[in-house]
């Protein structure tokens, strides 16, 4: 939401009804800008181009996060080509879908330092897009080297992109990079100067596990904080699914197989316990 310019008083500010927040996949990806941080081949363009299919058929995201109907997707993919993407959409949507024809891709923007917000503000005029993802800010922010007013550098370029967003109401999705070894989780984990997180709306981290699997924790200015337990399949039925929610996560198969018996069937002895699971399976 833009600032007002004027002066308002509390009590005026108190008595006014606003609008609450506005997301294209409810609870979970609101209107404005978000970053999607992650170390390479840790399967966030996977993450954001499943993303992009399930706005442009008007499904739930990962299954459970409801959108109103099907929408237009802008898909800036600045490090692939139509060939990779066509790969790509062929694992996620094994057969053709007329559907498919809602997400625009584009592979080449000018970097912010040579008009690249005023080139996309320009696509977004054009065209009545819902869903905008540039994939990755390294190659639309300008090149160079270190710089000793670095933070003030990555929050101007970072806020060109916000204020975009929320002057023509979309969902903007900004794929970055964490850093190369970090003990942090969350804000902390992004690469960069805290002028980039500063300057978005939301920032989501996605990291692999011991296990495997992959935490992606979530955290906003207009939702509480989330984490999610996520798998990418590779096998049939392709695609990045949800396998656990905040205390879910990093429970092991068989313990979710023994809470799921205990809140059906509770009480139970141990030993029937130990044997319920295994019969499950086998059966």
């Amino acid at each position: 939401m833009s600032i007002p310019s004027e002066m308002l008083d509390g009590y005026k500010i108190y008595q006014t009804n606003y609008p609450p927040p506005s997301f294209l996949f409810d609870g979970l990806l609101a209107h404005g800008l978000t970053i999607l941080a992650g170390r390479p081949k840790s399967g966030k363009s996977w993450l954001t181009l499943q993303m992009a299919i399930d706005a442009a058929m008007g499904r739930p995201f990962l299954g459970r996060y409801g959108i109103r109907r099907a929408v237009k997707v802008l898909y800036c993919g600045l490090e692939e080509g139509p060939g990779r993407t066509s790969n790509r959409l062929r694992k996620l949507v094994p057969q053709a879908d007329i559907q498919l024809q809602n997400i625009v891709f584009r592979y080449s923007l000018r970097s912010l330092a040579e008009g690249g917000a005023a080139e996309l503000d320009q696509l977004l005029q054009e065209d009545a897009y819902d869903f905008v993802v540039i994939d990755t800010f390294l190659r639309l922010a300008k090149g160079g080297g270190s710089s000793r007013d670095a933070l003030r550098s990555e929050y101007a370029e970072v806020s060109q992109l916000q204020v975009l967003a929320q002057r023509h109401k979309v969902a903007m999705v900004l794929v970055h990079h964490t850093r190369k070894m970090a003990a942090e989780s969350g804000l902390d984990a992004v690469a960069g100067t805290t002028g980039i997180t500063a300057a978005c709306d939301a920032v989501w981290t996605l990291r692999k596990q011991a296990s495997g699997e992959s935490l992606l924790e979530i955290t906003g200015r207009e939702m509480e904080e989330q984490a999610l337990g996520l798998r990418l399949e590779t096998g049939e039925g392709f695609g990045w699914r949800v396998t656990g929610e905040g205390a879910e996560i990093g429970m092991s198969e068989a313990r979710q197989e023994i809470v799921e018996l205990l809140t059906d069937e509770a009480p139970l002895r141990p030993a029937r316990i130990a044997e319920e699971p295994r019969e499950r399976r086998l059966g």
